[in-house]
């Protein structure tokens, strides 16, 4: 995680993180909200474009789920208590974390991107291996 935090901090800026909330859906349990953000970079790059998974109210907090930039067509819906399926029409993928741990649940974060652009070879083997699994999906 540590490298994947470097690598966020050296292509965004390493400046005090500043989100825009775009929208924010609780699980159908009400325990757990997955927030899509935007966050301003200083920079002159894309902007970020991120999902967040916390506890239900909480603030944007920890480390995304999902990192991209040009992210069109972003949006997510809970398909069950322990899955959040993220789409988007177009995204470079920097970082997708297919199965995260809040509290004592699991839940699983599938990802369908239309076009994918990947940023890093370890992103893509990622998605390869994912995709022969069924978790990510392309259209």
């Amino acid at each position: 995680m540590l490298g994947s935090a470097r690598c966020t901090d050296a292509i965004f800026g390493s400046s005090p993180r500043v989100y825009r909330e775009l929208e924010r859906a609780h699980s159908p349990d009400g325990r757990w909200d997955a927030i899509l953000t935007e966050r301003e970079s200083h920079a002159t790059v894309a902007t970020p474009t991120e999902v967040f998974l916390v506890s239900k109210g909480a603030p944007i907090a920890g480390e995304p789920v999902w990192l991209a930039d040009h992210a069109e067509g972003a949006k997510f819906n809970w398909l069950d208590n322990a899955t959040l399926d993220i789409s988007a029409t177009q995204a470079r993928t920097f970082r997708w974390l297919p199965r995260v741990r809040l509290g004592a649940q699991h839940i699983n974060v599938h990802l369908t991107v239309a076009r994918i652009y990947t940023a890093h070879p370890s992103t893509a083997e990622r998605l390869a291996r994912s995709d022969e699994r069924g978790s990510l999906r392309h259209d």
